[in-house]
């Protein structure tokens, strides 16, 4: 279960070293539309560097995906998020999530 090898690049994370995946996953519960893109940067870039992928991961790293895509200008950019956000589904999916990953 991995990512594919081609994902959008991650502007906004300078500074982001000091989160870690606890934090992540506790801010993630309150990602929504106004979450300012810095943040769903970092966490996603935090998502894709922890090699545990459990289904609470793969449920959040699909919804910053999409948040991040529905606001990305550059076609490119969105159809690289949209296929990260659809693989982070799918590791959700296989590890038995399938209402939330869907």
């Amino acid at each position: 279960m991995s990512l594919p090898k081609d994902l959008a690049s991650l502007k906004e994370i300078r500074g982001c070293s000091a989160w870690d995946i606890d934090t992540v996953t506790r801010l993630g519960r309150t990602f929504d539309r106004t979450t300012p893109i810095r943040t769903l940067e970092c966490s996603l870039s935090i998502l894709r560097n922890d090699w545990v992928k459990t289904i609470q991961k793969g449920t959040l790293g699909t919804r910053i995906c999409y948040l991040l895509a529905d606001e990305a200008k550059d076609p490119d950019r969105r159809r690289l998020l949209a296929a990260e956000g659809v693989r982070w589904a799918e590791i959700a999916i296989n590890l038995g999530a399938w209402l939330d990953g869907e």
